[in-house]
C-alpha cells in the first residue's frame, strides 16, 4: 500500500498543540519535542500502514480505529483509499476504551 496524504482535523490540531504548549510552559521542554517527533513519525508509519490500530466499536459507516503513540497519546483515526483522517489526539494516562 503507497503512503496515504495525512489530514488533521481542527479537533486534533487544537488538543495536540494545547498539550505540547502544556509540556513546554509547565514540564520539561525536551520532553514536549520528543513527543511531538515521536507523533509525528507514529502518523507517518500510519500513513503508510493503515491498518494497524486497534478497531473500535462505533455505530455508522467508517470504521475508526485508535493507535497508541505515546504512553499518554492515542490516535483517533480513520482511513480510505486516498487519505488518512486523524480525527483526534486522546491524551491520557490510561488507554482504557471507556473513553471513548
Amino acid at each position: 500500500m503507497e503512503k496515504l496524504v495525512v489530514r488533521l482535523s481542527k479537533a486534533a490540531t487544537k488538543a495536540m498543540s494545547n498539550q505540547i504548549l502544556w509540556y513546554y510552559s509547565n514540564r520539561d521542554k525536551s520532553f514536549a519535542k520528543t513527543l511531538a517527533e515521536n507523533i509525528s513519525k507514529d502518523i507517518d508509519s500510519i500513513a503508510q500502514m493503515p491498518t494497524i490500530g486497534r478497531v473500535i466499536p462505533t455505530k455508522g459507516k467508517r470504521e475508526y480505529r485508535v493507535f497508541v503513540s505515546h504512553k499518554k497519546c492515542l490516535i483517533k483515526y480513520w482511513y480510505n483509499s486516498r487519505a488518512l483522517y486523524i480525527v483526534n489526539f486522546i491524551f491520557t494516562d490510561t488507554h482504557s476504551p471507556r473513553i471513548f
